[in-house]
């Protein structure tokens, strides 16, 4: 709501910011909506905003409030709308359409599959995983996907780029580091690393997030990332860095803490 500017947003200027992410980053995507699909969808949103928990004002509230969704029925345009051909009326029936178009679960399908499974997922899978979505969840989706024989295949092996965040976390893991001080030597070095390879926590470059993938690997993170095995290589617990050299060839290796190096 903050981010995107719908907190502002007003039946004299709805703001098209929010409505339009929503459609193209987290449902339909790009080519499935028109401009007038948006403003309609803005239409619908105005009046959503936040506010401080309990209605605090924010001049007299301590720093650490949070923040709560709410909703000014006064900066709402009542008015009727048609979206993606349906008509509509607030913010919620917006959402009931996007939650039964079946290109949504498709969007949502391929995104999936492109974390877990590969960059470029086949088409086949992306159609099969949107009616698993859609009929069973997101539960019953990694069910399916985690089962799936494809999964496996040799063709989609260390085909995935681990962003920095995850990587951290996995070679901690696999120095059996567990607890981080922060006024510890790597302690202190965490946060320079991360924001070495491009990643600092809630701190995206965009309301898309990071590009990720082989941008991940480009010289300067990469050599920051190269530097962090080191750092954490040398740590009192040693790290069994024939598995990362390997590229996890073995199966067996995959088991090991180590294989979070990969």
């Amino acid at each position: 709501m903050g981010y995107l500017n719908n907190a502002e947003s007003r039946k004299e200027h709805p703001n098209q910011n929010w409505a339009r992410e929503l459609l193209e980053l987290y449902t339909l995507g790009p080519g499935h909506y028109s401009e007038a699909d948006i403003l309609e969808a803005a239409r619908a949103f105005t009046g959503w905003t936040v506010r401080l928990k309990g209605g605090l004002n924010p001049r007299e509230a301590d720093a650490n409030v949070p923040w709560e969704f709410t909703v000014r029925p006064a900066w709402h345009d009542p008015g009727p709308k048609t979206f993606l051909g349906q008509r509509v009326e607030g913010g919620e029936e917006v959402l009931e359409v996007l939650i039964a178009h079946p290109q949504t679960y498709r969007f949502l399908s391929r995104k999936l599959l492109r974390f877990y499974l590969s960059p470029e997922p086949p088409e086949a899978m992306v159609e099969e995983g949107a009616r698993v979505l859609r009929s069973e969840g997101t539960r019953g989706f990694l069910r399916w996907l985690f089962t799936h024989e494809a999964f496996y295949h040799p063709s989609f092996r260390n085909s995935l780029i681990k962003g920095p965040l995850e990587y951290l976390v996995g070679l901690l893991y696999a120095a059996g580091i567990r607890e981080l001080p922060a006024d510890s030597s790597l302690g202190k070095g965490v946060y320079q690393a991360l924001a070495a390879m491009g990643q600092i926590p809630f701190d995206p470059p965009t309301v898309a997030g990071w590009e990720g993938g082989p941008a991940w690997l480009a010289e300067t993170p990469y050599l920051a990332r190269l530097n962090l095995i080191s750092a954490v290589a040398n740590q009192e617990k040693s790290l069994d860095l024939s598995v990362f050299m390997e590229g996890g060839k073995v199966l067996a290796d995959l088991v090991k803490p180590e294989a979070q190096l990969l």
